[in-house]
C-alpha cells in the first residue's frame, strides 16, 4: 500500500472517529464516501493501478426509527422506501505488452446511478426503477521508439433498470432485477435477502442470487452467496462467495467485509476482495442524520 493510499484511509477513519455520537437513532438521510484500490497480476498486464472514489446517498420518504435489529439493517427491516443516488470515478493505469513494443493505457470511468426503491403500503410488494449513466475516457500511449498518443473522450451512455419483488415475512425480500435491452426470453435472475434476529441484539443476514443467460452460441450464469454476523447492533463481520460461468471457464471471487458503528449515526466499513488475477481493498464511511 503506497503512502497516498495510507494517508487517504487514515483521514477517512480519523474524520469518522471525531464526529459527535448521537443518542437518537432515527434518521432520514444517509451519505457514504468510499475509496477502493486494486492490484492486478493478469497476464501481459504490467504496473496496473486501479483507484476508485464513490459518493452515495439515500433519502427515505419516512423517518427510519432504527429501534430494533442491527443498525446496518434498520432501513431494510422497516421496509423503508427511498431515493438513492451514487456517483463514482475510477482511474485505471496499466501497461499492456512488452516494455519496448507495449502500450501504456490510462482510463477514467465515470458512473452515475439514480433509483427509487418502494415498498407498496399494506401489501407484500416491492418495486424499484432507476437509471444508469456511464462515460469512459481512454488514452493510449505507445512505448516504442516512436511514441504516439491517441485519446478517446467518450460519450455518456444511459440505460434504465428496474426490479420487482415480494416481502412475504418480516426481514425477508425476494426480487428480480430487469435491465435495458434485456432479452426476457434468454436472461433471468432471482435474488433473496433474509435478516434473522437472534437474542442479545445478535443477528444473521443471508443473501442469495442467481442469474442465467441462455445465449444463441453459449450459456452463462452467475451465482453468489453472502452472510453477515452481527455481534451486536453496531458491529458485523461477513463474507461473500460468487462464481461466474461464461460457458468456457468458471471465475470465482471471495470477499471479506466488516462494519462498525460509532454511536448510532456514523460507521466505518472495510472490505477485501480476491478474484482471479486481482486483489481489491476498500474503506468507507457513512453518516446519518
Amino acid at each position: 500500500m503506497n503512502k497516498t493510499t495510507l494517508a487517504i484511509l487514515t483521514a477517512l477513519t480519523a474524520s469518522t472517529a471525531s464526529l459527535p455520537l448521537f443518542a437518537n437513532p432515527a434518521y432520514r438521510y444517509e451519505n457514504t464516501i468510499q475509496y477502493s484500490q486494486a492490484n492486478s497480476d493478469a497476464p501481459y498486464i504490467n504496473d496496473a493501478d486501479y483507484r476508485q472514489f464513490l459518493l452515495a446517498g439515500v433519502t427515505y420518504f419516512d423517518t427510519v426509527k432504527a429501534t430494533h435489529g442491527p443498525l446496518a439493517e434498520s432501513a431494510f427491516l422497516e421496509r423503508a422506501s427511498g431515493f438513492h443516488l451514487a456517483f463514482s470515478r475510477a482511474d485505471i493505469e496499466y501497461t499492456y505488452g512488452a516494455s519496448d513494443v507495449g502500450i501504456e493505457i490510462e482510463q477514467q470511468q465515470y458512473t452515475g446511478l439514480a433509483n427509487v426503491e418502494y415498498y407498496v403500503p399494506d401489501s407484500i410488494f416491492f418495486v424499484s426503477v432507476g437509471a444508469r449513466g456511464s462515460k469512459y475516457e481512454v488514452e493510449y500511449r505507445s512505448l516504442s521508439d516512436a511514441p504516439s498518443a491517441i485519446k478517446d473522450e467518450g460519450d455518456w451512455e444511459y440505460s434504465w433498470t428496474g426490479g420487482l419483488g415480494i416481502a412475504p415475512a418480516d426481514g425477508l425480500l425476494i426480487w428480480s432485477n430487469f435491465y435495458d435491452d434485456q432479452d426476457f426470453g434468454g436472461y433471468w435472475n432471482l435474488n433473496g435477502k433474509y435478516v434473522w434476529l437472534l437474542q442479545n441484539d445478535q443477528a444473521i443476514n443471508v443473501q442469495l442470487s442467481y442469474a442465467q443467460n441462455d445465449g444463441d452460441d453459449f450459456d452463462s450464469s452467475r451465482e453468489a452467496i453472502s452472510a453477515d454476523y452481527y455481534f451486536d447492533k453496531t458491529i458485523s463481520l461477513g463474507a461473500v462467495y460468487s462464481v461466474a460461468d461464461d460457458g468456457v471457464t468458471d471465475a470465482d471471487a471471495y470477499e471479506l467485509r466488516g462494519r462498525k458503528f460509532f454511536g448510532d449515526m456514523t460507521s466505518v466499513n472495510i472490505s477485501y476482495i480476491h478474484r482471479e488475477d486481482e486483489d481489491l481493498g476498500a474503506l468507507g464511511c457513512s453518516f446519518r442524520f
